[in-house]
């Protein structure tokens, strides 16, 4: 995507991503949860797709806060208070 397209979008649209990730080229993993459909990550951060169809990206919660996700015995509460509160989220096309 170009600048000059990029630049007219951020005008419009608050939730611009700042790279272009497709959500489907990573593994994502399925969490048994009520808002939260999968989860998964490349390294540097966590992708989160949500039933509702949407994925969002978090640059700042990487690998650890994605295992530790996995791990919680409720994934959409351990999504509340330990990467919403915490991370800013970026919607992926």
């Amino acid at each position: 995507m170009s600048e000059e397209i990029r630049d007219e979008i951020a005008a419009t649209d608050p939730v611009v991503p700042e790279t272009e990730v497709p959500a489907l080229a990573l593994d994502m993993t399925p969490v048994v949860s009520s808002n939260v459909e999968s989860i998964g990550h490349n390294g540097d951060a966590l992708f989160v797709k949500f039933k509702n169809g949407g994925t969002y990206r978090y640059p700042t919660a990487g690998r650890i806060v994605h295992d530790e996700m996995l791990k919680a015995e409720r994934p959409g509460r351990f999504f509340r208070f330990h990467v919403l509160a915490k991370h800013v989220g970026e919607r992926v096309p």
